[in-house]
């Protein structure tokens, strides 16, 4: 478990819990939120890039 994650976190078989034990996240969940993470980093990139070759044109 990384020592930047909130107190309190724990695995539980597959399940990542919080501290009330409420809410679990699977790992294909983790992983999933990672990957659409990165996506949505690089199409932000992709915007900014496209946004500037405009102001360019005009």
């Amino acid at each position: 478990m990384p020592e930047s994650w909130p107190n309190g976190m724990k695995f539980r078989g597959n399940l990542l819990t919080t501290a009330n034990e409420l809410e679990s996240l699977t790992w294909k969940e983790i992983d999933t939120y990672r990957w659409v993470l990165g996506q949505w980093h690089w199409s932000n990139q992709k915007l900014i890039e496209f946004e500037r070759k405009l102001q360019m044109i005009q």
